[in-house]
């Protein structure tokens, strides 16, 4: 996309070095814990490509690549219908014939409108069919609500505490940690950067805590719900390279080319001191809880969590905490067990007949509040129901597994 708007062929191998050292493209798990993969990372290149094909005309591909996001994540909506409406009022400014013009008109509004239906469709439908309940990240919203219809109410009646937290420091700062790294070069295009502003305003309403004191903290893209906004700031950022079409064509592409290594440097440096790859310094800092040794060399505590797993059939249902629940996703149903209340739980003391049920709790991680079976709520009320299994975990793990001979 670089080399067709700047004609520069360094330009643009150091945007496409810049997307590689682009920080917030790092993280793309929950917060920094790195504790399981989220899908959404697949719909990052998917709707770069997507956005690639548009620039080449070829509509058919760039609409199944589209799709193809959304099978990544739903907030892949809140980016195709901007998109959509984008293609619609500027795309068609590309040529003078009218005809083409009308179609790229009608083909952004089925873009747009396709796009807002699939959403309503998952967030109203599709998602309470299987989950028995609202979206679980309707609770993110705080004082807005903890559902789809209270936060879309309150949207509408409480602009004050709206424009309260869209225009906040809070606000600034999400958006800097987005454009500083690439030195904010995709402020030049301004009507595809616009593109993203639906998704980054409903994301600076969360308030991700669900701790009433930690209201308002910072935003900083260290979480998954970025992830669709990283495609529009690179489109963006690879059509402000492009210099006036009036200079001369060797001074544009110098130009283009120090733009674009000027933020190439901007993202190597932002890295060095926020990134988690080998060329940030908390890689290599032996202090750092994020560093190699800590995150990538497996520890006893990864060995036994082995061992554990291996004692638990995939035929039984798996309520389990944190950084030991993405190891029961291929079991029979993986539940989370932690303070957050989901429809799941009342299986812990209403069980589906003929059904096995265990308890994993890893006693060891960062987040751990139970590190002995007497403070497991299920085991120390209804011991007569749960049986705690002998410990082969050398106490990282405790595992407790539902009488077959109760209810």
């Amino acid at each position: 996309m670089a080399k067709r708007h700047t004609g520069s062929t360094r330009a643009a191998v150091l945007l496409a070095a810049t997307y590689l050292l682009y920080t917030p493209l790092q993280f793309l798990d929950i917060a920094i814990d790195l504790k399981t993969f989220r899908s959404t990372a697949f719909g990052v290149p998917l709707l770069l490509f997507a956005l690639d094909q548009l620039k080449r005309r070829r509509y058919r591909v760039m609409g199944l690549l589209l799709v193809l996001s959304l099978t990544a994540k739903e907030d892949y909506a809140a980016i195709i219908a901007p998109l959509g409406i984008w293609i619609a009022l500027f795309d068609r400014h590309a040529t003078d014939d009218a005809i083409t013009k009308k179609k790229s008109r009608w083909r952004g509004i089925v873009v747009a409108v396709l796009a807002v239906v699939y959403l309503f469709a998952v967030i109203k439908l599709i998602i309470p069919a299987f989950r028995q309940g609202d979206v679980h990240y309707a609770r993110y919203f705080g004082e807005l609500g903890s559902t789809p219809g209270d936060i879309t109410r309150n949207l509408f009646t409480q602009p004050a505490l709206v424009f309260g937290k869209l225009f906040s420091q809070r606000t600034l700062m999400y958006l800097l940690a987005m454009l500083v790294p690439i030195e904010c070069v995709a402020l030049r295009s301004g009507s595809r950067l616009l593109v993203a502003a639906p998704l980054f305003g409903v994301l600076c309403l969360l308030e991700l805590s669900s701790n009433p004191a930690d209201a308002g903290q910072m935003l900083i893209p260290i979480h998954h719900f970025h992830a669709p906004l990283v495609p529009i700031v690179f489109w963006a950022a690879a059509a402000g390279l492009a210099m006036p079409i009036r200079w001369p064509e060797k001074l544009r592409r110098s130009m283009s080319s120090q733009a674009a290594g000027f933020a190439c440097g901007c993202a190597l440096l932002v890295g060095l001191f926020s990134g988690l790859s080998p060329l940030s310094v908390i890689f290599w800092d032996a202090d750092s809880s994020m560093s190699w040794r800590d995150m990538y060399v497996p520890s006893s505590r990864a060995e036994h969590a082995e061992a554990v797993v291996q004692q638990i059939p995939t035929t039984a249902r798996v309520f389990s905490t944190d950084f030991i629940h993405p190891r029961f996703t291929h079991h029979a149903r993986s539940y989370d067990y932690s303070g957050y209340p989901r429809p799941s739980d009342r299986e812990l003391t209403d069980p589906v007949p003929g059904v096995e049920y265990y308890v994993v709790i890893d006693t060891q991680h960062r987040y751990s509040e139970i590190t002995s079976p007497e403070q497991v709520p299920e085991y120390k009320q209804h011991p007569d129901e749960w049986e705690l299994l002998p410990d082969e975990s050398d106490g990282h793990f405790i595992v407790l597994r539902r009488r077959t001979d109760r209810k």
